[in-house]
Formats: structure tokens, C-alpha cells, sequence
């Protein structure tokens, strides 16, 4: 558990948060999710996604494509919930909790622009 004051947090004070976190578990986490690698930050090895949500009442997490892409390629990608339940508190779930739990959503449409379509 960390405490923290505010109820409410912007992505930065999660991410502050989780480096806080790290470093109370004897880790040394650095934010590096300006890069585009699927995950906020580098820790002692781990590459952690950072995910904020209303635990328990939501029970699920969207990952994009590239994010997901990271969990599949890299076993030592991490996924920390963070939620808020009058502290603050930090769920880590390793890639195989992450695969486990993963289920495959549409998210994209293809338009055909065939001749019958489009009339050109």
C-alpha cells in the first residue's frame, strides 16, 4: 500500500507512484512510455505497463496493440494495477497472469471501397 492523499490522480502521479513503489520493493524504476516499447517503465529487468482503474467495480484492462505486443515477446513484462479504495495500492500481475487472463476484443472495422461500394 502507498498513501497518498488525493483521491483523484493524473497519469504522471501514477506513474510517480508506481517509482515510489518500486523503490519500497528495493527497485530502481525508471519512466521510459515516451519511447513507444508498450510499457511505461524499466525496473530492475521488469517492463511494466502501468494501468489505472476503479478496482473492483472494473474488472478489466485494454491493452493496445502495442502493449500486448510486449507482453507476448517479452516474459519479463509486468502489468501494475493501481487503484484507490481510500489508499492507494498496486497489483502487479506477471506476463503469464496477463496472458491467462486476456481475451481478444474487436476494435477496428475494415470499409471495403470495392467497385459495387463505391461506384468507381
Amino acid at each position: 500500500m502507498i498513501t497518498r492523499k488525493c483521491s483523484v490522480m493524473r497519469e504522471k502521479d501514477v506513474l510517480d507512484l508506481v517509482i515510489e513503489y518500486e523503490r519500497k520493493k528495493g527497485r530502481t524504476a525508471k519512466q521510459v512510455r515516451r519511447r513507444g516499447e508498450g510499457y511505461d517503465l524499466e525496473s530492475n529487468g521488469r517492463l511494466i505497463e502501468v494501468k489505472r482503474r476503479n478496482f473492483p467495480k472494473e474488472r478489466f484492462i485494454l491493452l493496445t496493440q502495442n502493449e500486448m505486443m510486449n507482453f507476448i515477446h517479452n516474459p519479463n513484462s509486468w502489468l501494475y494495477v493501481v487503484y484507490n479504495d481510500g489508499d492507494w495500492h498496486v497489483i502487479e500481475l506477471d506476463r503469464d497472469k496477463v496472458l491467462k487472463g486476456v481475451q481478444r476484443i474487436i476494435t477496428q472495422f475494415q470499409v471495403s471501397l470495392r467497385k459495387e461500394i463505391v461506384g468507381i
